[in-house]
Protein backbone atom coordinates (compact mmCIF):
# COMPACT_ATOMS: atom_id res chain seq x y z
CA UNK A 1 0.00 0.00 0.00
CA UNK A 2 1.24 3.44 -0.80
CA UNK A 3 0.88 6.17 1.24
CA UNK A 4 1.11 10.00 0.08
CA UNK A 5 0.40 13.65 2.04
CA UNK A 6 -3.56 14.07 2.64
CA UNK A 7 -4.06 10.93 0.99
CA UNK A 8 -8.07 9.93 2.60
CA UNK A 9 -8.59 14.04 3.34
CA UNK A 10 -11.15 14.08 0.30
CA UNK A 11 -14.13 16.04 1.67
CA UNK A 12 -17.45 17.97 0.12
CA UNK A 13 -16.92 21.06 -1.67
CA UNK A 14 -19.66 22.35 1.04
CA UNK A 15 -17.78 21.86 3.93
CA UNK A 16 -14.84 23.95 2.48
CA UNK A 17 -15.10 27.69 4.50
CA UNK A 18 -15.51 30.82 2.06
CA UNK A 19 -11.52 31.37 0.88
CA UNK A 20 -10.94 27.56 1.35
CA UNK A 21 -9.17 25.95 -2.08
CA UNK A 22 -9.08 22.63 -3.05
CA UNK A 23 -9.01 20.15 -6.25
CA UNK A 24 -11.75 18.36 -7.50
CA UNK A 25 -11.29 14.96 -6.97
CA UNK A 26 -14.46 12.93 -7.86
CA UNK A 27 -18.06 13.82 -8.64
CA UNK A 28 -20.43 11.31 -7.21
CA UNK A 29 -23.80 13.17 -8.89
CA UNK A 30 -27.00 11.45 -8.38
CA UNK A 31 -27.95 9.43 -11.87
CA UNK A 32 -30.49 12.45 -12.59
CA UNK A 33 -28.03 14.83 -12.38
CA UNK A 34 -26.04 15.59 -16.26
CA UNK A 35 -23.07 17.90 -16.60
CA UNK A 36 -22.58 19.45 -20.07
CA UNK A 37 -19.09 18.69 -21.42
CA UNK A 38 -18.18 22.09 -21.01
CA UNK A 39 -18.80 22.36 -17.24
CA UNK A 40 -16.27 23.37 -14.88
CA UNK A 41 -17.09 20.57 -12.54
CA UNK A 42 -14.41 17.49 -13.24
CA UNK A 43 -11.74 16.15 -11.04
CA UNK A 44 -8.30 17.74 -11.27
CA UNK A 45 -9.96 21.21 -11.49
CA UNK A 46 -8.38 23.96 -8.43
CA UNK A 47 -11.64 25.84 -7.12
CA UNK A 48 -11.92 28.36 -4.46
CA UNK A 49 -15.20 29.02 -1.87
CA UNK A 50 -15.50 32.90 -2.41
CA UNK A 51 -18.79 32.77 -0.13
CA UNK A 52 -21.08 30.49 1.38
CA UNK A 53 -25.13 30.56 2.45
CA UNK A 54 -27.33 27.79 3.78
CA UNK A 55 -28.41 27.83 0.10
CA UNK A 56 -25.48 28.14 -2.38
CA UNK A 57 -21.64 28.05 -2.86
CA UNK A 58 -20.14 30.90 -4.47
CA UNK A 59 -17.09 29.34 -6.42
CA UNK A 60 -14.40 30.31 -8.42
CA UNK A 61 -13.01 27.62 -11.01
CA UNK A 62 -9.90 29.29 -13.18
CA UNK A 63 -11.03 33.47 -13.66
CA UNK A 64 -14.79 32.58 -13.77
CA UNK A 65 -17.22 32.59 -11.27
CA UNK A 66 -20.30 30.32 -10.70
CA UNK A 67 -23.20 29.79 -8.27
CA UNK A 68 -23.93 26.04 -7.26
CA UNK A 69 -26.46 24.68 -5.28
CA UNK A 70 -25.26 23.36 -1.74
CA UNK A 71 -26.95 20.14 -2.37
CA UNK A 72 -24.86 19.94 -5.78
CA UNK A 73 -21.32 20.81 -3.90
CA UNK A 74 -22.12 18.18 -0.92
CA UNK A 75 -21.92 15.51 -3.82
CA UNK A 76 -18.36 17.46 -5.23
CA UNK A 77 -15.34 16.11 -3.28
CA UNK A 78 -12.58 17.71 -3.26
CA UNK A 79 -8.73 17.92 -1.87
CA UNK A 80 -8.65 20.81 0.33
CA UNK A 81 -4.90 22.46 -0.09
CA UNK A 82 -2.62 21.92 2.64
CA UNK A 83 -1.18 24.92 5.31
CA UNK A 84 -3.34 27.66 2.84
CA UNK A 85 -3.95 30.37 4.96
CA UNK A 86 -7.41 32.23 5.43
CA UNK A 87 -8.41 34.14 2.11
CA UNK A 88 -7.99 37.71 1.84
CA UNK A 89 -11.09 40.14 1.17
CA UNK A 90 -9.53 40.49 -2.25
CA UNK A 91 -11.38 37.32 -2.98
CA UNK A 92 -14.65 38.22 -1.57
CA UNK A 93 -14.50 42.16 -2.68
CA UNK A 94 -13.30 44.14 -5.49
CA UNK A 95 -12.16 47.69 -4.46
CA UNK A 96 -12.72 50.10 -7.50
CA UNK A 97 -11.67 54.23 -7.91
CA UNK A 98 -13.52 56.10 -10.82
CA UNK A 99 -13.90 59.70 -12.22
CA UNK A 100 -17.68 60.07 -11.45
CA UNK A 101 -17.50 64.34 -13.10
CA UNK A 102 -15.28 66.81 -13.81
CA UNK A 103 -14.04 67.28 -9.90
CA UNK A 104 -15.76 64.24 -8.52
CA UNK A 105 -14.32 61.00 -7.89
CA UNK A 106 -15.92 57.83 -6.56
CA UNK A 107 -13.62 54.73 -4.55
CA UNK A 108 -16.33 51.88 -4.00
CA UNK A 109 -16.17 48.33 -2.61
CA UNK A 110 -18.60 46.00 -4.33
CA UNK A 111 -19.05 42.28 -3.08
CA UNK A 112 -18.41 40.04 -5.69
CA UNK A 113 -20.97 37.25 -4.73
CA UNK A 114 -23.76 39.73 -5.59
CA UNK A 115 -22.32 42.35 -7.16
CA UNK A 116 -23.73 44.71 -4.52
CA UNK A 117 -21.63 48.54 -3.62
CA UNK A 118 -21.16 47.69 0.07
CA UNK A 119 -19.13 51.07 0.38
CA UNK A 120 -19.02 54.10 -1.87
CA UNK A 121 -17.00 57.33 -1.23
CA UNK A 122 -17.04 60.90 -2.88
CA UNK A 123 -13.84 62.70 -3.52
CA UNK A 124 -13.36 66.70 -5.30
CA UNK A 125 -9.46 65.19 -5.79
CA UNK A 126 -8.13 62.95 -7.57
CA UNK A 127 -4.89 61.93 -5.61
CA UNK A 128 -7.15 62.21 -2.10
CA UNK A 129 -9.58 59.28 -3.93
CA UNK A 130 -6.18 57.20 -5.25
CA UNK A 131 -5.40 57.57 -1.91
CA UNK A 132 -8.32 55.92 -0.32
CA UNK A 133 -8.36 53.54 -3.24
CA UNK A 134 -4.65 52.46 -2.20
CA UNK A 135 -5.75 52.17 1.47
CA UNK A 136 -8.76 50.22 1.16
CA UNK A 137 -7.12 47.69 -1.73
CA UNK A 138 -4.02 47.14 0.62
CA UNK A 139 -6.76 46.23 3.04
CA UNK A 140 -8.37 43.95 1.23
CA UNK A 141 -5.02 42.19 -0.12
CA UNK A 142 -3.94 41.82 3.46
CA UNK A 143 -7.10 40.87 5.86
CA UNK A 144 -9.57 38.33 5.78
CA UNK A 145 -12.92 39.50 4.85
CA UNK A 146 -14.29 39.22 8.37
CA UNK A 147 -11.48 41.54 9.43
CA UNK A 148 -11.89 43.58 6.18
CA UNK A 149 -15.96 44.32 6.66
CA UNK A 150 -15.52 45.23 10.58
CA UNK A 151 -12.58 47.55 10.19
CA UNK A 152 -14.07 49.49 7.61
CA UNK A 153 -17.92 48.99 9.06
CA UNK A 154 -19.44 46.63 6.11
CA UNK A 155 -22.69 44.56 6.12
Amino acid sequence: MTSRAGAGANRPLASLPPGGRGRISELRLEDSARLTPASPLHPGVDVQVLEATAEWLHIRIESREYSLPRDMAEQVLVQPDQGEGAATASDAYTVLVSRAGRTNWLVRVIARANATVVLSERFSSEPAARDRFEELRGDADRLDAGAFRSLHELP
